[in-house]
């Protein structure tokens, strides 16, 4: 098969609409419905434990919806009630929400982590199998616990946590960790994003929960669901959509090929051999409901949490600086890309301003563009990368005097930053 040429612009719209971002807005109030149609084109939410104006993972239903009350994304996922559980969390692209029905496609990965992630963890699962299965044997009877809640039923005390001692965990909340990897456990998250752990049948679903999918074909199914979330990607970009290795997909992506369910392409100024997926649109413009417009995205955006593609497609370098030290800092301490028209700009750190206000960036074409943000830029230095400059760095104590709310709205709502007919 003689591969087609597709341009770079191209190769970005086709990204930009297999993400969802050419879909129309809800004209309504949001819904589990557009919920639905969103985890439809992106397969995944990557989550993040950095709070700064707001997890990160509430954020791509913004980018793509609009405001939305973000208890949706809760219901869908921890607090479900009398309706179906949607979403579950597991190790995906690293901890990420997925489709309740895909559990069963992570069968192998349960298998490679059926003691832990981690040496450590491997270490303690294997040293206190005993324990282990005291603390399963709790969630059994009380429900979806905390280690905390474990070790009181257990009678097992802790010194209290050392000032700073985020990661200070005890052997309860390692094996909780070490059973959730292997999948003996699922989990759920409270408002304050701890996890409670649960037997999985009870989170997933008994059938769900007992099904297993062979590696071969579970890679092959991640392969077409990456495919068709990138619309066109490399064999590095198609891996690491769901943490694969490369060498591990590629039986995967030749009879992908075979069946006719991607396309090889060359991309214009893409090394390696690119794949188009069957289904994925080519336009000439991305818009939404025939309006241009622009996006807020997290630094986890689906769209953009691939570094190496996000440099490939969108020309520019990013990494997340929380920590870099402050000198070394290019962008910011946690920086919100801005995408708009069909490029995607580093022009945004989370540091809130009034919804509808506006910051002219010197875009990569001779005109200067209007982008209206929902965070603003207020000190990244000057960067060799971006030669126009940022602006001045302001003291320590003016960056710390910046509160993070979300722009004066109602708890629990994300306030429309990006005002309508903006250009995308």
């Amino acid at each position: 098969m003689t591969p087609t040429d597709i341009s770079a612009a191209q190769a970005r719209r086709i990204a930009l609409v297999a993400q969802g971002f050419a879909d129309r807005r809800p004209a309504g109030a949001v819904t589990l419905r557009h919920l639905d149609r969103v985890v439809g084109r992106t397969r995944l939410v990557q989550m993040d434990s950095v709070n700064v104006a707001v997890r990160a993972h509430y954020l791509p239903l913004f980018s793509r919806l609009g405001a939305y009350d973000r208890t949706l994304l809760d219901r869908a996922a921890w607090r479900p009630g009398r309706g179906a559980r949607r979403l579950t969390e597991y190790w995906a692209h690293e901890a990420a929400l997925i489709p309740v029905e895909d559990w069963p496609l992570f069968a192998f990965r349960m298998a490679d982590y059926r003691d832990g992630r981690y040496r450590h963890t491997r270490d303690l699962m294997r040293r206190h199998r005993a324990l282990a299965a005291d603390v399963r044997a709790v969630i059994d009877e009380v429900g979806a616990s905390t280690p905390r809640r474990i070790e009181d039923s257990l009678g097992i005390e802790r010194s209290p946590r050392r000032s700073g001692g985020w990661w200070d965990r005890g052997e309860v909340k390692h094996l909780c960790e070490a059973m959730f990897a292997a999948g003996d456990l699922a989990a759920t998250r409270d408002e304050s994003f701890g996890r409670h752990y649960d037997l999985t049948e009870r989170i997933v679903g008994a059938d769900i929960a007992t099904r297993v999918v062979e590696r071969s074909e579970a890679i092959g199914e991640l392969v077409v669901r990456a495919a068709s979330a990138h619309g066109i990607a490399t064999v590095a970009d198609l891996a690491d959509y769901y943490r694969l290795k490369p060498a591990e997909i590629r039986s995967a992506v030749a009879d992908l090929v075979d069946a006719g369910a991607i396309l090889p392409v060359r991309v214009e100024n893409w090394r390696d051999e690119a794949y188009l997926h069957a289904e994925a649109a080519v336009p000439s413009r991305v818009r939404n409901a025939g309006e241009p417009r622009s996006a807020i995205l997290s630094p986890f955006d689906p769209l953009v949490f691939y570094r190496p593609r996000t440099e490939r497609v969108f020309g520019f370098h990013y990494r997340i600086e929380i920590y870099v030290p402050a000198p070394k800092r290019v962008h910011g301490y946690y920086v919100h890309r801005t995408c708009s028209a069909t490029i995607s700009w580093p022009a945004s750190t989370s540091r809130p301003t009034a919804p509808g206000a506006s910051y002219r960036y010197p875009g990569p074409s001779s005109r200067t563009a209007t982008i209206p943000m929902w965070w603003r830029t207020d000190w990244p230095p000057t960067s060799p990368r971006s030669p126009n400059g940022w602006g001045s760095r302001p003291s320590r104590s003016e960056r710390e005097g910046h509160s993070h709310h979300i722009c004066g709205e109602s708890p629990g709502e994300l306030c429309a930053g990006v005002a309508d007919g903006d250009r995308f």
